[in-house]
């Protein structure tokens, strides 16, 4: 094959893959490969064209959604690609367009604030005179000029950025789709949770705050995050008597698919804790305003986010998980209940209630029958602790506790056959302990040998096994602290709001 005959088929090839949306996604992620490894071979490849290709595939392998490709009167495609720094790509044959919002809720283009309200999804075409429409309405802005033959554009590395070069010289440089989403609640009964990004440089191992992701008053006690296939949940609790707890769905660019509702006897529910198993997400939730002996767990299909509920026994639904066909969820009573209620999952209906110690908050499975959870501190009516928190072992079949460890306890996480538990052991000084348990044969140890003072250790939030680290957030303050597995400190960041809930890394 010629020369300019082999780079015109290579351009289309780029084009045609960046503009894929339909199909397997494994198989669009492998003929991204293959395409790659064939230019490579080639004595004519272009390294801009490697680059282009690279990209796509790991924007593709990152799970960044391509979600709507478009061919208008003149035949200019339109791809468009969520960022993770909250911004749209997008890709036509004649080059690139940058989408956001503005503070006041416009749409901007390329740094343009238009008239035009961002609203999700952005639906994005190009009509027969090239003017951008947005959601339907024009924008009066020229779309990239078609150039036939022409190649769009170049995409290359840069550090923690992309730089994209278009074919009229223009420059943009975009935030690589890789970093660590960062949920905070905030202050107590001011409505200022927070979800935060920090973009990660791989040729520095360093994270960056992303300031333009920010997402302010995120509710009141935002509490729990978890990610499960290609989308992210996050619990919301509210404040007592507002119904203003919610589960919001978002994509994994952060921005909101479905915010769903819970409510269940006449009255609203305050998610708290979060699970998911083979297609559904479990919610554990209060009763609001709590009124009853009793609460619920709630769960969601993950394509029509329709919640279905079961009452069970106890006050203050907290902590729950799953074991073999069953779940538990632990009913606190924030300190005068003692109940783990049992639910079936096939029925969806409570089955049993083990009475445990007072103040059952955290509870994990090892997925082999066996579970773990801890009480939190009972306090008097003068604050001094009465029954002070601890560490059990329970046998999900005959639902006998079998073990005490005699730990004291702030929150729990299960990685890699090793308990991790946290707890503030002064608030005055932020005095922190982490004891790690490996289930293997039940010996209790130090996690690390030193920790930071006024370390305010929350609860581990996140596990990476890629590096051998984990992140663990800080109450009374917006640190989070990266530990390599063996206890070594590698790193602190510093986030905007404090308490932080969760972590989910951005891969």
């Amino acid at each position: 094959m010629k020369r300019k005959q082999y780079l015109l088929s290579l351009l289309t090839a780029v084009v045609a893959l960046s503009m894929a949306l339909t199909g397997c996604y494994s198989d669009e992620v492998n003929d991204l490969q293959k395409s790659i490894d064939d230019l490579k071979a080639s004595q004519s490849a272009q390294a801009e064209l490697i680059d282009a290709l690279e990209t796509v595939r790991d924007l593709k392998e990152a799970g960044v959604k391509v979600w709507d490709v478009r061919s208008t009167g003149e035949g200019q495609p339109v791809a468009v690609a969520d960022l993770t720094d909250g911004r749209l790509l997008a890709v036509t044959n004649g080059g690139l367009t940058l989408f956001s919002e503005s503070e006041g809720g416009k749409v901007v283009i390329d740094g343009n604030e238009t008239a035009l309200d961002w609203k999700n999804p952005l639906n994005l075409e190009i009509c027969p005179k090239g003017v951008w429409v947005v959601n339907g309405k024009g924008a009066d802005v020229t779309a990239p000029k078609f150039v036939k033959g022409a190649k769009p554009y170049a995409i290359k590395a840069n550090g923690n950025e992309y730089a994209l070069t278009l074919s009229n010289g223009g420059v943009h440089m975009l935030g690589k789709n890789i970093g660590l989403l960062y949920l905070a609640e905030g202050s107590m009964g001011k409505d200022n949770g927070e979800l935060e990004f920090f973009s990660y440089d791989p040729e520095k191992d360093k994270y960056d705050y992303n300031d333009a992701f920010r997402k302010k008053s995120y509710g009141e006690t935002p509490n729990a995050m978890i990610e499960y296939g290609s989308k992210i949940y996050v619990a919301i609790s509210g404040v007592q008597g507002k119904n203003n707890g919610a589960i919001r769905v978002l994509d994994r660019a952060g921005r909101l698919i479905e915010e769903v509702k819970l409510s269940s006897d006449n009255g609203s529910l305050m998610p708290r804790a979060l699970v998911a198993h083979e297609g559904m997400v479990y919610v554990s939730a209060y009763l609001d305003p709590v009124k009853a002996d009793f609460s619920y767990v709630a769960k969601l299909d993950t394509m029509e986010y329709k919640p279905k509920y079961a009452k069970i026994t106890g006050a203050h639904s907290e902590g729950l998980a799953i074991s073999g066909s069953e779940l538990f969820i632990c009913q606190s009573g924030q300190g005068k209940d003692n109940k783990i209620a049992v639910v079936d999952l096939g029925t969806f209906t409570e089955k049993e209630v083990i009475t445990v110690g007072y103040n059952p908050v955290h509870i994990v499975s090892d997925g082999k029958g066996t579970l773990y959870f801890t009480t939190m501190d009972v306090y008097g009516a003068d604050w001094s602790i009465t029954t002070p928190s601890n560490l059990y072992k329970l046998d999900a079949a005959s639902r006998k506790v079998v073990k005490t460890y005699d730990v004291r306890t702030g929150t729990l996480a299960l990685h890699n056959g090793v308990l991790y538990v946290t707890t503030i052991t002064n608030w005055n000084d932020g005095s922190s302990q982490i004891k790690t348990v490996n289930l293997a044969d039940d010996t209790v140890s130090d996690f690390a040998t030193r920790l930071p003072k006024y370390m305010f250790a929350s609860r581990i939030a996140a596990f990476d096994d890629a590096r051998q680290e984990l992140y663990i957030t800080q109450s009374m303050g917006s640190r989070i602290f990266r530990f390599s597995y063996d206890g070594k400190s590698v790193d602190k960041l510093r986030a905007k709001q404090q308490n932080g809930a969760s972590i989910i890394l951005i891969r």
